[in-house]
């Protein structure tokens, strides 16, 4: 593209491996892109730092994956995403997405009442086909700290999935509106017994099946 600048190695410096570095637009706004390629295998690892959410690159991610990504109405910028194709055991070429995240805002990936939005959220998340990993995430949550981690059996709302998230400990009132964004059995607590005080919780949301309940 125009202003673009970058270098490529000769393949003969790496044996079977070519390795493509610091692609860039020209004045250092944008995303860097490097990577390599294995002409043997053959693979493909590319890697984008200052990944931006509305930039083209988004694109490397198949339809599937930017959907469920979007769903999450992220904010902010990854400081690096790696990308990784190749083949399978079976032959079937794969394809994976990690993502580093450090201070962006996200939505979770849950249905129940009104989003629970999370920020200053770091950690990784990796895409691979059909399936989410969550590791290791950190953030903010309706002004509660968390951590968390989980897995999510594919890119559509209604999929299987099991997240464990832990808080620090905090203040709550029957008042307070995270009650309404939470699934219907917390709600259904909430109702129940008008909880005040401190609290430290450590939950795990689960779908079974697809479609299912969240339990």
């Amino acid at each position: 593209g125009q202003g673009v600048t970058g270098q490529a190695d000769e393949p003969e410096a790496h044996g079977n491996q070519q390795e493509v570095g610091d692609v860039s637009p020209a004045r250092n706004f944008g995303p860097t892109i490097h990577g390599k390629i294995d002409l043997k295998t053959p693979e493909i690892e590319v890697q984008v730092d200052r990944f931006k959410f509305a930039g083209p690159h988004r694109y490397l991610l198949p339809q599937e994956m930017r959907r469920w990504w979007d769903s999450l109405s992220p904010q902010g910028e990854l400081p690096k995403v790696i990308f990784h194709a190749g083949r399978d055991e079976a032959g079937r070429t794969s394809l994976s997405a990690e993502l580093r995240l450090d201070g962006i805002g996200l939505s979770l990936p849950i249905e129940a009442g009104e989003p629970l939005r999370m920020s200053d959220v770091t950690g990784r998340v990796v895409l691979t086909e059909g399936v989410v990993e969550i590791r290791q995430i950190a953030g903010v949550i309706e002004g509660i700290h968390f951590t968390g981690e989980g897995r999510v059996g594919g890119f559509e709302s209604q999929s299987p999935l099991s997240i464990a998230i832990s808080t620090e400990p905090f203040d709550v009132s029957a008042e307070d509106e995270i009650w309404s964004k939470l699934p219907e059995k917390v709600r259904r607590y909430h109702e129940r017994f008008s909880p005040r005080g401190k609290y430290q919780t450590d939950v795990v949301i689960e779908r079974q099946d697809h479609g299912g309940p969240l339990m």
